[in-house]
């Protein structure tokens, strides 16, 4: 079964019923990029990973989602208000058709119950989105947003051009990792080479001096202190970077992103070092399996927790 054995599905749907499930399963397509698309128990099913995370249908008078588990209509009951629920299916119509965020929200419910990867390598087409997430996030950053631009009013503006080196020295490795939008971005530096080549540093330095001015000094200071509390003895990997979009904040987007690749970094039996600037994180790294393995004070400004994940 394949997605020609969907399209043929959708083929024999009325016509009302069919708009809403084509746009249904363009909502899905779009959030289950890689997801294999077939029909299972008679319907069309988006499974991730050989598990079903999301299915539908259509009865006479209305059509169905499947969410492909017992516990998530009762998970998400507070969002399912004025939808027809079972344990296993939610009922939808032309004059109640499911909202693509609650979509989002089933979808991530059941990917989040059986562990599934929602994450590709980003590409040189993404940076903008790629850097722009960034920037938004770290922008109330206690480092790089208020330690870093400490008299700036519009610091995600900055920020921008601050972490287009850091993306771009990342794409060199297949270092750059994202959710399908950009709603969360991660930057992976694999063991035994420099976060940045000479051609990134130097476009760093450059917009360090144009952005700071006088500050700039310290920034090189900051940076310093970072490399110098790197490790250099054992071989891992560096997460140099992890932001989610403010829009998107308290999905748990960011921490699957971490978890995804670190699924990766798992698979090449190797630990994985991080710096954290901000304490509000490092609760969610240890959920991770990272530890506090020590600390530093940045040039005239806040502390910096560093976090290692051992080997498995």
């Amino acid at each position: 079964m394949t997605a020609k054995d969907v399209d043929d599905y959708l083929a024999r749907v009325p016509p009302g019923h069919r708009s809403l499930l084509v746009d249904l399963r363009t909502a899905l397509v779009t959030l289950l990029p890689d997801a294999e698309q077939c029909i299972s128990y008679s319907v069309p099913c988006f499974k991730v990973a050989g598990k079903g995370v999301a299915g539908f249908g259509f009865a006479k008078d209305h059509c169905t989602y499947f969410p492909m588990s017992g516990s998530i209509t009762t998970e998400l009951a507070g969002k399912l208000h004025g939808f027809v629920t079972s344990k296993g299916s939610i009922q939808f119509s032309v004059d109640r058709p499911l909202p693509h965020q609650l979509v989002q929200e089933l979808v991530e419910a059941r990917l989040r119950e059986i562990g599934g990867h929602r994450f590709r390598l980003a590409t040189q087409a993404d940076v903008a989105d790629v850097v722009g997430t960034l920037a938004a996030a770290f922008a109330t950053d206690p480092v790089w947003g208020v330690w870093a631009f400490p008299d700036s009013t519009d610091r995600a503006r900055l920020l921008v051009d601050y972490w287009r080196p850091f993306v771009d020295a990342g794409l060199r490795y297949d270092g750059v990792f994202m959710t399908p939008h950009a709603e969360a971005v991660s930057v992976w530096i694999p063991p035994g080479v420099p976060e940045m080549d000479d051609e990134n540093e130097a476009a760093f330095e450059a917009v360090v001096t144009r952005l700071l001015g006088d500050r700039a000094p310290l920034l090189h200071g900051a940076f310093e202190a970072f490399e110098a509390n790197r490790p250099k003895d054992v071989p891992h990997w560096y997460l140099s970077l992890l932001a989610t979009h403010p829009d998107h904040r308290g999905k748990g987007l960011g921490m699957r992103l971490v978890a995804d690749v670190l699924a990766r970094v798992d698979g090449t039996h190797l630990p994985a070092h991080l710096e954290s600037t901000n304490p509000a994180n490092e609760a969610r790294y240890e959920r991770a399996g990272f530890q506090r393995s020590g600390a530093f004070t940045i040039p005239s400004g806040p502390t910096v927790t560093t976090m290692w994940r051992p080997a498995r």
